[in-house]
């Protein structure tokens, strides 16, 4: 449930750094100054902590989802299973789980926007 969420956000968190410090080390090896690698950083922060907040925003979202909905979402987001799979352990048809996720997907962009 939620730690399989939290783990999820974790990880694009982490990947985004990777990419940050990535391009850090290729703008560095253009002999960019230390000035601009501050900058850099403050504005690689500033992305962070909208990140963060668009992260505790979507989870709140999805916290307040319906429970088959939230339910459906989450096992798709963390567990990378099939329609299939997710139907059976619901003890749902195939397109009810398609139904529902297409509902929590739709709910999630309202209340996101």
């Amino acid at each position: 449930g939620e730690g399989k969420l939290k783990a999820w956000l974790l990880q694009i968190t982490r990947n985004t750094c990777f990419s940050l410090f990535r391009d850090l080390k290729k703008n560095k090896s253009e002999d960019v100054s230390e000035h601009e690698i501050e900058d850099v950083s403050q504005n690689d922060i500033l992305d962070l902590k909208r990140d963060q907040e668009t992260k505790r925003k979507l989870k709140t979202c999805i916290e307040r989802l319906p429970d088959q909905q939230r339910f459906v979402l989450v096992i798709w987001m963390t567990e990378d299973k099939t329609y299939e799979e997710i139907a059976h352990h619901m003890n749902l048809t195939v397109s009810s789980v398609k139904s529902l996720l297409f509902r929590s997907r739709q709910k999630l962009k309202e209340m996101m926007n």
